[in-house]
């Protein structure tokens, strides 16, 4: 049989799951160069993020990468190594993106000691698969929910350029309140108000994230 033919079969006896593995996996394999300290010993932890756009999440868990030693799987590093290897026409589809990570999980389970794991998903969408997923992989679940005036939301919005007309003002405030709205509904381990410019003083959180229990 020849190789087009061997490849054809193949792509008509694969099953779709066993496909979707081989792009994860072919991910991974690029992502985890990008991955810091994991030769480090931690406890297990999983680190979630609830916030919109310009509320400031990569940048607090950049700085918790750095306190804690910790692993951090940022969403958009991997949409980006999605884009390069495969081809989307606009944009990875972000169910994708949110499959990725509990393979991901599941890969540096096997790999790593470290199991302190920040993930930079905004988690309010779905909070409950967030708690599913923490008890999957054996972490402990320290939900942080990141607080900011609309006026820093926008202006942060604005600083990275784009349309900024009524449509888009319309989708922030729904966002803006969505958020509000699901501070009063979840629970969260620590509120972190990002609200402020200048140099990001995480050492509460951080003293807050290594006393808590977890269970």
């Amino acid at each position: 049989m020849s190789i087009a033919a061997t490849a054809l079969a193949l792509t008509l006896t694969t099953p779709l799951e066993s496909t979707k593995d081989a792009k994860f996996a072919a991910v991974f394999e690029v992502h985890v160069n990008d991955l810091k300290h994991l030769d480090r010993e931690n406890p297990p932890k999983m680190i979630t993020i609830a916030g919109g756009n310009g509320y400031g999440k990569s940048t607090v868990c950049r700085a918790m990468e750095a306190e804690l030693g910790a692993i951090w799987i940022c969403a958009d590093r991997a949409r980006e190594i999605f884009l390069d290897l495969f081809d989307f026409e606009r944009r990875v589809p972000t169910h994708l993106v949110d499959e990725y990570v509990p393979y991901c999980l599941k890969r540096l389970n096997a790999m790593s000691p470290n199991r302190t794991i920040i993930i930079d998903r905004n988690s309010e969408s779905n909070p409950e698969y967030f708690s599913q997923l923490a008890d999957e992989s054996g972490l402990d679940l320290f939900r942080i929910r990141i607080e900011v005036t609309k006026e820093v939301a926008l202006k942060r919005l604005a600083a990275r350029g784009g349309p900024r007309d009524r449509e888009f003002m319309g989708r922030a405030d729904a966002a803006y309140e969505k958020h509000l709205a699901a501070g009063s509904k979840y629970t969260y381990e620590y509120c972190f108000n990002n609200s402020k410019d200048g140099p990001l003083d995480i050492s509460e959180l951080v003293d807050t994230i290594h006393s808590h229990s977890g269970k």
